[in-house]
């Protein structure tokens, strides 16, 4: 684990130390322009409902990575934009090939706390080049 951290962190791609939680914060995915998967970090301060989604240039839904409670620490998604989730289930069906189209897509992280009140909202831009 450490030595994939200091791999990441000497590309410039992870925090180092990743461990440090002193503020809810979405990082930059890597690769960025990525073909066909990238890398969501980011990491809580404090436990709740996280809500991580892909969206297109027009605003629409894409594919929702992360949608419960997680425990506050470091968390990394991986994003396929072939459609496939990690256990190789197919995850949406665009009717041709499976595949999203190249182009600039927004991912979001939100989270809410245990009182139901959003704590913490971040955005970030990634590229698709194929």
């Amino acid at each position: 684990m450490w030595t994939d951290i200091l791999r990441r962190w000497a590309r410039g791609n992870a925090e180092f130390p990743p461990l440090v939680l002193e503020e809810y914060k979405l990082l930059n995915n890597y690769p960025n322009p990525f073909n066909p998967r990238t890398i969501i970090p980011y990491r809580l301060k404090e436990g709740g409902y996280v809500k991580l989604y892909i969206y297109d240039i027009k605003g629409e839904v894409v594919e929702v990575l992360v949608n419960g409670w997680q425990d506050k620490g470091y968390y990394e998604k991986e994003f396929d934009s072939r459609g496939k989730r990690s256990d190789g289930m197919p995850e949406w069906s665009t009717g041709y090939n499976n595949e999203i189209a190249t182009g600039i897509y927004i991912y979001k992280l939100q989270v809410i706390n245990i009182n139901n009140q959003p704590v913490f909202t971040g955005l970030g831009k990634m590229i698709l080049l194929k």
